[in-house]
């Protein structure tokens, strides 16, 4: 099993890809909404990250 750090940068890329790929900007705007909007990223949970 990868270790969770390696886990955690493939799902970034995933959903940064996923961004990426959208044909304008404010598709790529709604889909990063939604992704912020769900997640559980908090700026104290952020200086956590590596």
């Amino acid at each position: 099993m990868a270790p969770s750090r390696a886990e955690t940068t493939a799902l970034a890329v995933t959903a940064a890809l996923h961004i990426l790929r959208q044909p304008d900007t404010q598709r790529a705007g709604a889909e990063l909404e939604k992704l912020i909007s769900t997640s559980e990223v908090t700026p104290t949970s952020a200086l956590h990250w590596g």
